[in-house]
């Protein structure tokens, strides 16, 4: 902490480069946890995300994530969709095997076909309640293999997404600021460049309006403007599903997928949450 002011920041990445030292040199400067992207097995993942050259990355990234494990919290995330849903539970027996299922987080995000981004995916993509159905036959399997899923239990909160706090910013590879990861890499939506921060730059300050109703717009969403939600009995745990979904309003094929997947099964999850627990002191009750 330097200036009496507290920094933590976490780090999304696709691992291939995060080694030993490198995660070291991000822990010592504020990351406190590493995201790294894993889509299924080596031969679903390869196909997804390989290198320039075609060569795939699993075995690399794998050995990465075993690497590092023991220095900073490591996330796994896996985007789920129609094509490899069926293999996540051979992901889960490889990392198992690898010993990873206690060393690491894990999460299963859907698979969203945002415009301007991931629009050629729209037909694999599952819509919210089929994604959650999925789930439901997931995480029993997920909690009885010993993995720690990235958020365990349903909890009010707000902001109910980093993109709408006061205290988020999301750097990319440039130094650009955006305030939604969805965002990153469009020039319309960065609120700034950290030069403007550290010291004056004529050419970025220019723009210095445009990046402040981009800043804006953030701050004032307001989850009450949407009277579904006024209706809905998880809204105090949802507190309005996905601020970027909502301000896309006018793509109607995505603002359906707006709902946090507690709408579709919160019962349902306590249930196999419950249930787990139960069986762990050998006292199994029916779900």
């Amino acid at each position: 902490m330097q200036n009496k002011i507290e920094f933590s920041s976490t780090f999304t990445t696709n691992g291939y480069y995060v080694n030993r030292k490198v995660a070291a040199n991000l822990k010592n400067n504020g990351v406190n946890c590493i995201t790294i992207t894993i889509d299924g097995p080596s031969h679903i993942h390869n196909k997804r995300r390989c290198l320039k050259s075609g060569e795939g990355t699993f075995d690399a990234i794998l050995k990465n994530v075993l690497d590092i494990s023991d220095i900073v919290k490591v996330l796994i995330s896996c985007t789920v969709d129609k094509e490899n849903a069926e293999y996540i539970r051979e992901l889960l027996d490889i990392l198992e095997k690898k010993g990873l299922a206690k060393k690491v987080l894990l999460a299963l995000s859907q698979t969203i076909a945002f415009p301007g981004t991931c629009e050629s995916t729209k037909e694999l993509c599952f819509n919210t309640s089929e994604f959650c159905e999925l789930l439901k036959e997931l995480y029993p399997v997920i909690f009885k293999r010993g993995f720690n899923l990235s958020k365990s239990m349903p909890q009010a909160y707000l902001p109910n997404c980093s993109a709408i706090g006061m205290r988020t910013i999301i750097f990319d590879a440039e130094g650009y600021m955006y305030k939604c990861t969805k965002t990153l890499g469009k020039k319309n939506e960065r609120i700034g460049h950290v030069s403007q921060v550290m010291k004056q730059n004529n050419s970025l300050n220019n723009n210095l309006n445009d990046n402040l109703n981009n800043n804006v717009k953030w701050l004032a969403w307001d989850p009450f403007e949407d009277k579904r939600c006024l209706s809905c009995r998880v809204l105090p745990l949802c507190m309005g599903g996905c601020p970027y979904i909502s301000i896309q309003r006018e793509v109607p094929e995505i603002y359906g997928s707006k709902c946090r997947m507690w709408k579709y099964m919160i019962d349902d999850f306590v249930k196999i949450l419950y249930n787990f627990r139960k069986e762990e002191k050998n006292e199994s009750i029916k779900v």
